[in-house]
């Protein structure tokens, strides 16, 4: 663990403990929970023989298009000495195993790989035990095949016939199915294509601006529609869609309160240079005392962004008759999280809540923090037993929803005459992330901040390269915003990245150093790093003539230690495309450890190159009277098919090192590339993004 990671681990703890301190504690809201992947749970809870004598994976890990539950799948499979066919995956779901930490931080492999396999070898040899007790014949003569053991003689077990030899939970009841032939059979798997015979449709009446309660309702209620009000909120629960539709035209709402900032108040409020201005930044990374004169200078500003997943969120929830069970379905991050909110919520034990999740189509960081999940339980509850769906719309995605914190960055570096850095200063803003506004009121957002410093928005400020000791700073505030913000596809490492590795750019450009050697110079701690930049350099064909009006540009960092990526960006101008350029080629060379599936590993990256040429050439948010819309009118800002580049090529670097982090490892080199291959292009960096034309 670095001494950032330690010093930030311990910042927390601190936190929470003076949180847990505090004498209104029945304000807290519950915080989300965090046990290490054990190997009792695993071999109690995560695998098991069904009485069928199917093997049941009952996944730690949520399924949002990743392909994690194929990865472990296969893992299991390895050590049971089946195909991985012979393993039905079942998502989590809280009445059936012990509570485990959200699926976020491309950490499913590198933490939950290990007690799995050791679970499936304890499995796979307490079978064999019993087989071989069965036939008589010595644990180690027994071969292992599709269907069960076979011994030298040519007896046979199923494993049906072992399915009593292991100790095994009951199967869970049957869940909507997580396996791709089911999306392609258009089968039932995602929770708004769910239809329970009693189900009732749901919808929430949105506030015009943040932190808006409503006042007063005015309006007839077409039939059959039931209003459910409390508090400053209220919704209505029909029994079809097209009821709510009608409904909610029917009705005048009238709100009181919030807040309706602009992009004025915005730009005020995120302004790196008047803070730094005012003085010292509040959470310090690296204390070192730089001082100018300069060689770089850059500033930069990265909007709000949405994270703009295909699926909008949906849940499912139903209360018993006397209102003392709820059963919630959704796609979620953090199934435990969600359980102990909804409890929390409504006065109910843990036990009496059970949350099952439901694949989803994607997630980004987006369903770690539950809220439509709560809705549909206010609305299940006033027409129990019956369940209720609330689908949020895509609207209510960008309405209702937190996004990507808005960042300030100024970045001022200088080259000693040895080429080497000489003193680095990274100063930033931010909004905040992990300490989101979708679940700690505002009063426990200053004390959480007076005592610790947000880890998701510091997460990949500190730059890999060797920097001189005492001459180089990094600090950072975090900045109340009335639109809720949080964690987003990485969290504060993809901005972070994409500012440092502009620093570095720039540096090449002013000293005449080629932006590659420069960046290799300063890598010797790093060799792994080094290692993706050589390779996708290699693949680019760095240094060779261009067409004019073409640029190559670089972009590389490690992520949370574990997981390394390099790409070079070919961009060309183009007037005619978003931001006056169109993105050529990348080519990405990813270390991401012991790979178990590399197709997958592919796809994440490739995902990364598509969101990348988003956050710099589409994506973002404005204020509009408090309201978060699209900048350019682009509902999504996800670049389209037209603007994918000609060429990809992805490499992995594979070594015997463990698992590590693949689902948001490029996402910052590769942004960093193509705002850098714009620089070069235009003679310098743009200080905003999305880029303009």
């Amino acid at each position: 663990m670095s001494a950032l990671s330690r010093r930030l681990a311990l910042r927390h703890g601190l936190a929470f403990v003076a949180l847990a301190a505090l004498p209104a504690c029945g304000a807290i809201p519950p915080l989300p929970p965090r046990p290490d992947p054990g190997d009792e749970a695993a071999a109690r809870d995560w695998l098991a023989l069904g009485r069928d004598g199917r093997f049941l994976l009952h996944s730690p890990r949520q399924e949002m298009g990743q392909r994690v539950g194929e990865a472990l799948r296969r893992l299991a499979a390895a050590e049971l000495g089946v195909p991985p066919a012979a393993i039905a995956l079942v998502l989590p779901r809280t009445d059936a195993m012990a509570p485990v930490r959200a699926t976020v931080g491309s950490e499913s492999i590198q933490l939950f790989g290990p007690p799995l396999r050791r679970a499936a070898a304890q499995l796979a040899g307490a079978l064999r035990a019993a087989a071989a007790a069965r036939l008589g014949v010595a644990p180690d003569a027994l071969v292992v095949e599709a269907a069960g053991f076979a011994a030298p003689g040519g007896q046979r077990i199923g494993w049906g016939a072992l399915a009593g030899a292991a100790a095994e939970p009951a199967p869970p009841p049957a869940g909507p199915p997580a396996e791709i032939a089911a999306i392609l059979a258009g089968d039932p798997v995602f929770v708004a294509d769910l239809a329970p015979p009693d189900r009732l449709f749901g919808a929430m009446l949105r506030p015009p601006r943040p932190g808006a309660r409503l006042a007063a309702l005015d309006g007839a209620l077409p039939p059959g529609v039931v209003l459910v009000r409390e508090g400053g909120q209220a919704g209505l629960v029909a029994e079809r869609p097209g009821l709510l539709a009608d409904a909610l035209a029917a009705l005048r709402p009238a709100w009181e309160g919030g807040e309706a900032w602009g992009e004025e108040e915005l730009a005020a409020a995120m302004d790196i240079d008047r803070r730094l201005a005012a003085g010292n930044l509040s959470h310090r990374l690296l204390a070192g005392s730089p001082e100018g004169p300069w060689d770089v200078d850059l500033r930069l500003d990265i909007p709000l962004a949405a994270h703009a997943a295909l699926e909008p969120r949906a849940a499912i929830a139903r209360w018993s008759a006397g209102g003392t069970q709820l059963e919630v379905r959704a796609g979620t991050q953090d199934a435990f999280f969600a359980r102990r909110v909804l409890a929390r919520r409504f006065g109910l034990a843990e036990a009496a809540v059970t949350v099952i999740s439901c694949r989803m189509g994607g997630g980004f960081g987006g369903r770690a923090v539950p809220l439509v999940e709560v809705e549909a339980a206010l609305l299940a509850r006033a027409v129990a037993p019956r369940p209720v769906l609330l689908a949020w719309s895509r609207a209510e995605e960008l309405s209702a929803a937190y996004h990507r914190p808005p960042s300030s960055h100024r970045l001022r570096a200088r080259l000693g005459a040895d080429g080497m850095i000489a003193a680095w200063s990274h100063g930033f803003a931010s909004g905040h992330v992990l300490f989101t506004a979708a679940a700690m009121p505002p009063w426990l957002q200053r004390v959480a901040g007076a005592v610790a410093a947000d880890g998701g928005v510091a997460r990949g400020a500190l730059p890999p390269y060797a920097l001189p000791p005492g001459a180089a700073r990094s600090a950072f505030d975090t900045v109340r915003l009335p639109v809720p913000t949080g964690p987003w596809r990485g969290l504060g490492a993809a901005p972070n990245a994409l500012a440092i590795e502009a620093a570095m750019e720039a540096l090449a450009w002013r000293s005449g150093q080629d932006p590659l050697a420069l960046r290799l110079r300063h890598l010797a701690a790093e060799p792994r790093l080094a290692a993706c930049l050589r390779r996708a350099a290699t693949m680019a064909g760095w240094g060779r003539a261009l067409p004019a009006g073409h640029a190559l540009g670089l972009g590389c960092a490690p992520y949370k230690g574990a997981s390394w990526a390099a790409v070079v960006a070919e961009v060309a101008a183009d007037p005619a495309a978003p931001g006056g350029v169109r993105v050529e080629g990348l080519w990405a060379a990813q270390d991401s450890g012991r790979v178990l599936d590399p197709d997958a590993v592919r796809a994440q990256m490739e995902g990364n190159m598509v969101w990348a040429i988003g956050m710099v050439l589409t994506e973002g948010l404005a204020l509009r009277g408090g309201e978060a819309v699209p900048i350019g009118g682009m509902p999504l800002g996800l670049p389209a098919p037209v603007a994918l580049p000609r060429r990809m090529e992805l490499a992995l670097i594979e070594g015997d090192a463990r698992p590590g982090g693949a689902g948001e490892t490029a996402l910052g080199p590769a942004a960093a590339a193509i705002f850098n291959a714009i620089g070069r292009l235009r003679g310098g960096h743009p200080a905003a993004l999305p880029v303009a034309a």
